[in-house]
């Protein structure tokens, strides 16, 4: 005869792929169960992230995990042990494991910028070409200085045909970047953290195109 426990454990089991999919939990869903299902979704969800190292999971990351999820922020995250994280985006939640990677570097940009890449940025006066490596700016609409960096967790960068914000992540996996090549790929800011360009991948709206004014020309090689 089943106990109360293995009825719940059932249960989870049967829905948790209606509730779970494709690596993300869809909040609508999760909010429809009972506060016990609610829990035992967590808990399963963990368990993948922390197979050998459950002794570091408790009820208390179980309860950070619902406070998010029933927060009325509509992107944030929170962090949870071993450098994994919980981030919810409107009705989806997602656990991703976040990498130190030892290439991070951030660097001004000068008249001539040697990149850890092996390429390098140039200020040029003139330039042809208007491809993803070239980058025309108007200094009155950024701050400056400008930096070249490596990619941080939740960047995202205003593009000029879409209303609104894109993520880097996504616009590396549209460009078919090698995923190890994305932790180390140039990524240029002005000074207040907006990203502007990343060289050979694609352009911000804060780009201009040869027609139309600019007053610094950055050619990446």
């Amino acid at each position: 005869m089943y106990s109360y426990d293995d009825f719940i454990e059932k249960y989870v089991n049967d829905i948790y792929n209606k509730v779970y999919e494709n690596g993300e939990l869809r909040i609508d869903e999760y909010l429809n169960q009972e506060k016990i299902v609610q829990q035992r979704i967590i808990s399963k969800i963990l368990e993948q992230y922390y197979i050998d190292d459950l002794i570091l999971i408790n009820d208390s990351h179980i309860l950070l995990i619902d406070n998010l999820i029933r927060s009325k922020k509509k992107n944030t995250f929170i962090n949870l042990p071993n450098n994994v994280i919980a981030v919810k985006t409107y009705n989806r939640l997602k656990i991703e494991i976040v990498t130190n990677n030892i290439d991070q570097y951030e660097i001004e940009i000068e008249e001539y910028t040697k990149l850890p890449n092996g390429h390098l940025i140039e200020k040029v006066g003139f330039e042809d070409n208007n491809d993803n490596n070239i980058c025309r700016l108007l200094k009155q609409e950024i701050a400056f200085p400008l930096y070249v960096r490596t990619r941080r967790y939740g960047d995202r960068m205003f593009l000029k045909k879409i209303n609104g914000s894109k993520k880097i992540k996504d616009i590396f996996i549209d460009s078919k970047i090698p995923a190890k090549s994305r932790d180390c790929w140039p990524i240029v800011v002005d000074s207040s953290g907006v990203i502007i360009w990343i060289p050979g991948v694609k352009k911000s709206k804060f780009t201009k195109s040869k027609k139309e004014k600019c007053d610094i020309i950055l050619r990446y090689q």
